[in-house]
C-alpha cells in the first residue's frame, strides 16, 4: 500500500454539503449496515462508505451513483471477495481507495462520450481479474497509484499514473505516465495520447507464442488535429531466444499502416532493443509522415538496425552502443525547449528522470530534487 495524502487531498478534497459517511458493520448503530450492498441502496450521490480493513466482504455489487468506499482505517486495505460492477451513468465518479477487489466489471449506463462517468482506482489491486477493462461504455478510468495491481488496464478515456501493470490499451483519450510497464503483451495507443516517463520493460529467453511482440504499438484511427506525445520513456526489450525467423518483428514502438498522417512526436526516450532471432529496429512505421523523433537515445544489440526504419533523416541525439551495453546517463542532452525541462528548471535529461513528469515525481528520489505530484 502507498498512500498520497497531498495528492488525495489536492485531487478529490471537496465540499461535501449534505454528504454522510456511511458504515458497513454489524453493530446496529445509526448510518451503519450490514451489508454492503444496502449502504450503496441507502447512499445518496457524494456518500462515502467506510469498510473495516479486518472483515472481508463477501459480496458482488453494482454501483450507479457517486460514491467513494475506502478503509475505516488509514494505510490499511480493505477486501470486497466479490465483483465490483461499475453502471456507467452520465457524469457521477465513483472511487474506490486503498482497495482489494476480487474483480471489477463494467456496464453500460446513461453516460455518453460528453457525460462520462468517472472512475477512480486508487492505491488499489485486484486479487483474482485479469484485468480492468472499460472500453465501449463511455466511462474515463483513472488507475492511481496501483503500485501492486500487475495487471492490464484498458480503457477509451482516462489516465494510469504510477502504477505497476502489464501493458495497457488506450482507445480514444488517455495519459499514460510513470508507471511500470512489463510488456508480456504489446501496448496500444489510438486516439489522443501522452505517454510520459513510462518504463517499458521486457526480457526473455522464452520461445515466442505469436508472430510479433512490439512493446508499443501506435495503431487505429490517430487524432489528426493534435501532436501526440511519447516522452521521456525507457524501452527495453530483451529477447535471446534462437527461434527460426518466421516468428516475425519485435520493435520497442511500431506505427502501424492504420495510423493516419497525424502527428506523432518521439522526444527524449531511452531504447535498448535486443532480438536474437531477427534484427529489427528500434522504431518500426510503414511511411508515416508526421513522424518526429528527436533527442532519443538508441540502442541495439545489431548495430546496424539501431534507429528508425525507413528515412533515418532525423535529429536524433543518437548514441550507438556495444553488444553489453545500456543507455548511459544523457543529463542535459534532451529537448531543450523549456516546456520539457527538469523540475529543477534544467535542460531536459534523456530518459525516466527527465522532464515535467520525472519519474521523481511519482515514485520518489534520493537525489534532492522536488517531488511534484500532477
Amino acid at each position: 500500500m502507498i498512500k498520497h495524502a497531498i495528492l488525495l487531498m489536492s485531487l478529490f478534497f471537496c465540499v461535501r454539503l449534505g454528504a454522510t459517511d456511511l458504515l458497513v458493520n454489524n453493530t446496529g448503530a445509526p448510518n451503519t449496515y450490514a451489508t454492503l450492498a444496502a449502504a450503496i441502496n441507502a447512499a445518496n450521490d457524494g456518500d462515502r462508505i467506510l469498510l473495516e480493513p479486518n472483515i472481508p466482504i463477501f459480496e458482488s455489487v453494482s454501483i450507479d451513483k457517486s460514491l467513494e468506499i475506502v478503509s475505516t482505517a488509514v494505510d490499511t486495505a480493505f477486501t470486497i471477495i466479490g465483483t465490483v460492477t461499475i453502471i456507467a451513468n452520465a457524469n457521477k465518479e465513483i472511487k474506490l481507495v486503498g482497495a482489494e477487489v476480487h474483480a471489477l466489471s463494467f456496464n453500460s449506463g446513461t453516460a455518453d462520450s460528453s457525460s462520462l462517468c468517472k472512475f477512480y482506482f486508487i492505491d488499489s489491486k485486484l486479487i483474482l481479474a485479469a484485468g480492468i477493462d472499460s472500453r465501449n461504455r463511455y466511462v474515463e478510468t483513472n488507475v492511481l497509484f496501483c503500485d501492486q495491481l500487475d495487471r492490464r488496464v484498458e480503457f477509451d478515456y482516462g489516465k494510469i499514473i504510477a502504477s505497476d501493470i502489464k501493458g495497457f490499451i488506450s482507445n480514444v483519450n488517455g495519459k499514460i505516465i510513470a508507471n511500470k510497464i512489463i510488456t508480456l503483451e504489446s501496448s496500444r495507443l489510438n486516439g489522443s495520447y501522452l505517454v510520459a516517463n513510462n518504463n517499458f520493460y521486457h526480457s526473455t529467453s522464452a520461445a515466442q507464442t505469436s508472430n510479433s511482440q512490439h512493446q508499443l504499438i501506435i495503431d487505429g484511427s490517430i487524432n489528426s488535429t493534435n501532436t501526440n506525445y511519447i516522452i521521456n520513456n525507457s524501452f527495453y526489450s530483451n529477447r535471446t531466444n534462437t527461434q527460426s525467423t518466421n516468428i516475425g518483428l519485435n520493435a520497442n514502438i511500431y506505427v502501424n499502416t492504420s495510423a493516419n498522417s497525424s502527428e506523432i512526436s518521439i522526444l527524449n526516450n531511452s531504447f535498448w532493443l535486443r532480438n536474437i532471432a531477427l534484427p529489427n529496429y528500434n522504431i518500426t512505421h510503414d511511411n508515416h509522415l508526421s513522424l518526429n523523433v528527436l533527442y532519443n537515445n538508441f540502442g541495439n544489440y545489431h548495430l546496424g538496425h539501431y534507429g528508425v526504419s525507413g528515412n533515418n533523416n532525423f535529429m536524433n541525439h543518437s548514441l550507438y552502443f556495444n553488444n553489453y551495453s545500456s543507455s548511459p546517463s544523457s543529463s542535459d542532452a534532451g529537448h531543450p525547449g523549456i516546456r520539457y525541462f527538469d523540475i529543477d528548471m534544467t535542460r531536459n535529461d534523456i530518459g525516466l528522470y527527465g522532464g515535467p513528469y520525472s519519474w521523481y515525481n511519482y515514485w520518489g528520489s534520493s537525489t534532492g530534487k522536488g517531488v511534484i505530484y500532477d
